[in-house]
């Protein structure tokens, strides 16, 4: 089972590096790296040269240009260029515990997707997160209580929402959440990954899981005792706007256990530019 990882980025190259640190310090590696970048500006290229021999595993870098937020797009190029049988995503403000990447490799399972719920720090504690914490998952000073207390709810939710619909005492089982998450390519494509028609910030996610639910595969969260860490930064988004509600509501009507695959997705993309790859 070949696993690749797949890293969405957008500039703030330092969020990235911590990123592809903690990657690099896991108790097992991926089998391959993809950076899927949604129109950086900053040199990107430099850190991946950094990291390559860190890592020692296959790295692609994947951009296209910059035309707005184009998350569902970028992570689409992403998996087009993966070569694993499994892939995951991962947004690039993570840091993770050190077997989080073991943790990934042990559930994977035919017919579901994994998910799982970052820790999410504050601003002070981002001070005192540096590369000796990092390479070292020396995390438990830093980090309170009620705050690994929500990743402890998060899976107790997502596994009560698992046993009910596999009970069928509720209609959905865990949520879709893009910014840790796997599944097998093959699932991927059976829905046409995400939905390129999603540009701007919100509900890319919310569609994309409702067609895995269409096409009857279900969520799984093992992260309890191994989880990622999220790196406080300014939002990269305005005010939490979901400027594509209203398409989301649309395109959620035509959407059944017949119909689940999005008409602008992995094998046919909207837009007209390129994007271009280059192997690090």
């Amino acid at each position: 089972m070949k696993l690749s990882i797949i890293i969405n980025t957008y500039n703030r190259p330092e969020l990235l590096e911590n990123c592809l640190l903690s990657i690099s310090s896991q108790s097992q590696l991926p089998d391959e790296l993809i950076i899927a970048d949604d129109g950086s500006t900053e040199d990107i290229i430099s850190i991946l040269k950094k990291y390559k021999p860190i890592l020692n595993v296959p790295i692609k870098y994947v951009i296209q240009k910059d035309d707005g937020f184009r998350l569902a797009r970028c992570r689409n190029n992403g998996a087009r260029e993966a070569s694993g049988d499994y892939i995951f995503y991962l947004d690039q403000d993570l840091v993770f515990t050190k077997d989080f990447m073991k943790t990934i490799k042990d559930n994977i399972r035919e017919n579901y997707f994994v998910v799982g719920w970052p820790i999410r720090t504050t601003k002070e504690q981002l001070n005192e997160i540096d590369e000796y914490v990092i390479k070292n998952f020396a995390y438990q000073k830093i980090l309170k209580k009620n705050q690994f207390y929500k990743v402890v709810k998060q899976y107790k939710k997502d596994r009560l929402y698992r046993k009910l619909n596999n009970l069928k005492l509720r209609k959905k089982g865990a949520k879709f959440r893009g910014g840790v998450a796997g599944f097998y390519k093959s699932d991927f494509i059976k829905i046409n990954g995400f939905d390129e028609k999603y540009i701007g910030w919100g509900n890319e996610d919310d569609d994309f899981g409702r067609r895995l639910f269409y096409a009857n595969i279900k969520g799984l969260n093992p992260f309890l005792y191994d989880y990622p860490i999220h790196l406080w930064h300014q939002e990269f988004h305005e005010n939490g706007k979901r400027v594509n509600l209203k398409y989301h509501k649309t395109a959620a009507e035509y959407l059944n256990k017949n119909n689940f695959r999005c008409e602008f997705g992995y094998d046919n993309t909207f837009g007209n530019d390129k994007y271009k790859v280059f192997e690090i």
